[in-house]
C-alpha cells in the first residue's frame, strides 16, 4: 500500500472549542461575533486574507 498524506480538516468552531474560547473571545479585535458565527456555520465565503488571518490565529497551516 502506498504511503499517502491524509488531510485532517477542522471546522472553525472545532478549532475555537479546542482552545476553550468563546465566540466573543475568538472574535475580539478582528471581526464581529455575528461574522464569526456566520463563518462557523459556513454561511458566508471567506477571502484568502481572512483565511490566512484565521490560520495564523489558530496556528494551523493553510493548504
Amino acid at each position: 500500500m502506498a504511503n499517502q498524506d491524509i488531510g485532517v480538516q477542522h471546522t472553525l468552531k472545532d478549532l475555537r472549542v479546542r482552545l476553550n474560547l468563546s465566540q466573543e473571545l475568538a472574535a475580539k479585535g478582528s471581526v464581529s461575533v455575528p461574522t464569526l458565527r456566520s463563518w462557523e456555520n459556513d454561511s458566508s465565503n471567506l477571502t484568502l486574507a481572512q483565511m490566512k488571518r484565521l490560520a495564523d490565529f489558530y496556528k494551523i497551516p493553510l493548504v
